[in-house]
């Protein structure tokens, strides 16, 4: 955008583009100035200036990629995951493209080759990071892209997800399976709705048993919250000790192996871990509790979320309707 302004007898025009350094030139006549002005504005939007935007536009989807990783994921509750993905697009046929370069039709390509590789919700989170990287590109790093070409591309519908309760089954066969490590955190888990990672994270000192409540630092919305502690959390608790600083001793990665582990030994491969937690916001529900009060608990930033894991017992709306 050019702007002019008469100072010292002559008028300054200034021209100034997002992802380009500010340009500025004097003349004696405002005329000479508004020719100069669009005349440097249209070598911009043709890419005829060597300017650091141009040289932007130049770099190689790599670099971002690898800027991205490394300044940008860390900071995020999901860093694992992103980094796993990120990696992915850095062995991609994409990388070596100047990120100037890279067309929707490209990204709709790529899209086609992972149609039959990839499930359709993995490719919306891998092409998810991918748009981000472009609109980090263009908003924080002011690479001067005229659009965002995963933006323009639609990706496949994903299934709704399956209503999952745990069955009278599962509940029985892990009530009677080894009461260790995991047995614990299966239950905390029942009782408290938290994450796996949020589990994992927990520490002793994030414990407040006078008030009942455990305060939950590190969640993948990256707000803090307070979780209630029922009589069952709190005896939990008083089983599994305080010999470490954290509470369970075990990384998100641990308590995802032996829970594989000990689901298969009882039979029930088909139970994820997440299923406890939609178990629990369930049973949350079906206590009386409204939304806000579930949402203040399980950390859900809007309701809409929520609804998906409030699918009440449908043998309890029967009873309610007689």
């Amino acid at each position: 955008m050019a702007s002019f302004r008469f100072r010292n007898g002559k008028w300054q025009a200034q021209v100034r583009r997002q992802g380009y350094r500010a340009t500025t030139k004097s003349f004696t006549n405002k005329t000479d100035a508004q020719k100069w002005a669009r005349r440097l504005e249209t070598d911009i939007e043709n890419g005829n200036t060597q300017s650091g935007g141009q040289e932007a536009l130049n770099t190689p989807l790599k670099n971002y990629l690898q800027r991205y990783l490394v300044e940008i994921a860390p900071l995020k509750a999901s860093y694992s995951v992103e980094k796993y993905i990120l990696k992915i697009w850095l062995e991609s046929s994409l990388a070596k493209h100047p990120i100037g370069s890279i067309t929707p039709t490209q990204i709709m390509s790529e899209l086609d080759a992972k149609k039959t590789l990839w499930k359709p919700t993995t490719i919306h989170r891998n092409f998810g990071v991918l748009r981000h990287v472009f609109n980090t590109s263009q908003t924080l790093w002011e690479v001067p892209l005229r659009r965002n070409p995963v933006q323009y591309i639609k990706l496949p519908k994903t299934p709704k997800t399956p209503i999952r309760r745990l069955s009278e089954g599962f509940l029985e066969a892990f009530e009677s399976s080894r009461r260790d490590s995991i047995y614990w955190v299966v239950n905390f888990a029942l009782e408290t709705a938290m994450r796996r990672s949020e589990i994992a994270n927990l520490r002793w000192e994030d414990i407040q048993r006078e008030k009942r409540l455990a305060l939950v630092v590190k969640s993948k919305t990256n707000r803090p919250r307070f979780v209630p502690l029922t009589p069952k959390a709190l005896s939990i608790l008083d089983e599994v000790g305080g010999q470490s600083e954290y509470v369970f001793a075990k990384s998100s990665n641990a308590i995802r192996l032996a829970w594989s582990r000990r689901k298969a030994s009882i039979g029930h491969n088909e139970v994820r871990f997440h299923d406890l937690r939609h178990e629990a916001i369930s049973r949350l529900f079906e206590k009386g509790l409204t939304v806000p009060e579930v949402a203040s608990i399980s950390g859900h930033s809007t309701p809409q979320m929520l609804f998906r894991y409030a699918h009440s017992d449908v043998r309890a709306l029967v009873d309610k309707m007689q």
